[in-house]
């Protein structure tokens, strides 16, 4: 026969732990990431550029399209990866 074992609080935190902190590293990316392309300003260019056809958009403005959304992606990857650090460091 198996003897059943509590529940400890151990146990809980193997589980839920990870996906908390994970969770919480990339919200907070993807916080700072809105935050730096709305105040340096390359959400204007953004929204200047979608107002053009796109055969009149040459190169610089394409990157200028893809800027805010490779900082935002780029800042919420680096917090889900800070996040997991952080968790590797925890010791249960």
């Amino acid at each position: 026969m198996t003897r059943n074992r509590e529940p400890s609080i151990d146990h809980f935190l193997r589980i839920v732990l990870p996906p908390v902190l994970c969770g919480a590293g990339l919200l907070g990316g993807l916080t700072i990431g809105g935050d730096i392309i709305y105040f340096s300003g390359v959400w204007n260019q953004f929204d200047r550029v979608m107002g053009m056809s796109l055969n009149s958009l040459n190169t610089l403005d394409l990157i200028t399209a893809i800027a805010p959304f490779a900082i935002v992606i780029g800042c919420g990857w680096l917090g889900a990866r800070g996040g997991m650090a952080l968790l590797a460091k925890v010791e249960f």
